[in-house]
This record gives structure tokens, C-alpha cells and sequence, in this order.
């Protein structure tokens, strides 16, 4: 998908710690994940640069969420500038909780003190 869209560069991120192992260490053997790591690395040759990481659910958790999602049955959706209403609340409600995580140790601070509302106004103008 980023390559059709034009990008040359690109980090790819999954939960998925083992399939990032394999990519990483180039190991394609006759399995059934074998052959996608086979054919993620023809595809990566493609690129001028391409890393794969792995990160955490927790830090992976609205694309999880995303692909958990009924709504998307077996079509290809694409976002690039604007993005769904329920993506905005999941990313605004996981910043939320991310900094109240962050001031509990600086701050005594009660529940929901940072209105979501507001870090999805910060999130929105970060994207425009």
C-alpha cells in the first residue's frame, strides 16, 4: 500500500514479535509463514529504505482495534488525510490515557481531568 501511494520509505509495525523476528533474520522456509515472509521481503525490495519493528499490543492498540473492526468485512480502506470519526476517538482517548499515565506520578490528579475533547482538537490540528 505505501508504495502504490508513492512512498519510497517506510517502517512497518507489528505485534506480532515472531513474524518480525523472521523478517528480520530473512527466514523463508517452505512454511505457510515462511511464504509470507518470502513475499514481504520481495516486496521490501522495492523500497529505498523499509525497517520492520515490533511494537507492543499496548502501543499498537488502534490498529489493533482497527483490524478487529467488523465494519471492514473484506474491502481495502485507505486514510490519508482525514480520518474516520471512531479513529479519532480511539487515538484521542489512548492519548488521553497515555498523558494522565504520565502526570499520575508528576500530579495528583483526578480521572478524565484531560477532556478528550481537547486532545482530539490537538490531534486533529496536528494532522492539517
Amino acid at each position: 500500500m505505501a508504495w502504490t501511494c508513492g512512498y519510497r520509505r517506510a517502517i512497518v509495525e507489528s505485534d506480532c514479535l515472531n513474524l518480525i523476528n523472521k523478517i528480520k533474520r530473512r527466514l523463508d522456509q517452505n512454511t505457510t509463514v515462511g511464504w509470507l515472509v518470502h513475499d514481504i521481503l520481495k516486496l521490501a525490495k522495492n523500497f529505498e529504505l523499509i525497517a520492520f519493528e515490533h511494537v507492543r499490543r499496548g502501543g499498537n492498540s488502534i490498529a489493533h482495534n482497527i483490524a478487529s473492526c467488523n465494519v471492514f468485512s473484506f474491502s481495502e480502506y485507505v486514510w490519508l488525510e482525514e480520518f474516520p470519526e471512531f479513529v479519532l476517538d480511539m487515538a484521542s482517548q489512548e492519548m488521553c490515557t497515555y498523558l494522565q499515565s504520565q502526570l499520575k506520578g508528576l500530579f495528583a490528579i483526578k480521572k478524565n481531568i484531560i477532556d478528550n475533547h481537547q486532545i482530539r482538537n490537538i490531534i486533529q490540528r496536528q494532522i492539517n
